[in-house]
């Protein structure tokens, strides 16, 4: 199975599925629009048998739209009415289920453990690189949110499923000294410093927005821990890589400043 097959069901998740969605959200029967949320509150009576008590139950329905867009399933939702059920556009919690199913698939035929997790890691890479040309296409602040709750999502539930795998190559990778670089920045800087290097083109990659180098650099690069003065793998590299976008901040001046100052004494 290819992972062009993957790349296809992201692109469903497009501005023109979540205007749908939006427009789906509206009209949902509990929609408040005061509020821009589906929200009721349903009362129900059950009969306890073991006591021979009825009592009433209430049930609260609070669904906003970001939740929506994963999944229209509650209560009384249009998702239960037969005639209706095949105009609604995908959840993009069903998108996400249908990736990690080929993703299993796909891992199920690899050979060894780090082929697996190099796969995971390539579909977590292209799930970002998608989101992120989304993004740049639609300057809309609530798909943002969606797509960022996606995206979230998707990560949560392939480490759920292949932690074993992940497990498994970590404890296999014990890299020795020599294959590893240790930098004398904090992981925010690092992550700062990378971002430049890529936006100036200096590292090579298949498009802008490629950033799976960042798979490599996660495994072999190292950061300056202020806190206890030694060198940490630098595991959440991608975060600060995707934080770095905002060029704001202290760990911003302060990677310009150094590289301000090693171009005055080249």
């Amino acid at each position: 199975m290819p992972l062009t097959m993957i790349e296809n069901q992201l692109r469903a998740l497009d501005y023109g599925w979540f205007s749908k969605k939006k427009e789906w959200f509206k009209e949902e029967a509990f929609y408040n629009n005061s509020v821009n949320k589906i929200y009721e509150t349903l009362t129900d009576t059950i009969y306890f048998d073991d006591i021979g008590i009825e009592e009433d139950v209430e049930t609260v329905i609070d669904v906003d739209l970001q939740q929506y867009c994963w999944s229209n399933h509650y209560p009384n939702s249009l998702s239960g009415i037969d005639e209706v059920v095949a105009q609604l556009p995908v959840d993009s919690g069903d998108v996400s289920e249908a990736i990690i199913n080929n993703v299993s698939t796909l891992v199920s035929q690899a050979p060894d453990t780090e082929s697996q997790h190099r796969i995971i890691m390539s579909v977590v890479g292209t799930a970002a690189e998608q989101v992120e040309l989304f993004k740049k296409a639609d300057n809309d602040e609530e798909y943002h949110k969606v797509l960022d709750d996606f995206l979230l999502r998707l990560r949560q539930g392939l480490g759920s499923k292949f932690r074993a795998i992940k497990d498994i190559y970590l404890l296999s990778k014990e890299y020795p000294e020599r294959e590893r670089l240790e930098f004398n920045l904090n992981q925010e800087e690092l992550g700062v410093l990378l971002y430049i290097l890529n936006t100036a083109g200096i590292i090579h990659t298949s498009s802008p927005t490629d950033t799976s180098f960042l798979n490599f650099c996660s495994e072999r690069f190292y950061f300056k821990n202020q806190r206890t003065k030694t060198f940490t793998k630098a595991s959440g590299l991608r975060n600060r890589y995707n934080d770095a976008k905002q060029l704001a901040g202290k760990a911003r001046e302060s990677v310009i400043e150094l590289l301000r100052k090693a171009l005055k004494e080249v």
